[in-house]
């Protein structure tokens, strides 16, 4: 909660999200409550994504394909003023 995580993933799907054309699963509900900490998340299938392993780590064309993914997320919200703050 300190880091406010929830509450980043949540405005994630509600702020960012509806703007990307990029690799986004959507999501059909989300909620965070500032004051008990509580959220929640209704995303669709991510379908064909997986998870990685966090144990042996990713391959060089996981991580390629990684940061090629982000940039398409990341790219079309550069200076974006409703990001702001």
């Amino acid at each position: 909660l300190a880091m406010g995580l929830y509450e980043r993933e949540v405005r994630f799907y509600t702020d960012i999200a509806p703007a990307l054309d990029g690799p986004v699963a959507p999501c059909f509900h989300a909620a965070y409550d500032p004051d008990t900490g509580a959220f929640d998340l209704l995303p669709a299938d991510a379908t064909p994504a997986t998870v990685g392993d966090e144990i042996h780590g990713a391959t060089v064309e996981q991580a390629m394909l990684a940061l090629t993914q982000l940039g398409q997320v990341h790219g079309p919200m550069l200076n974006n003023p409703a990001l702001a703050g």
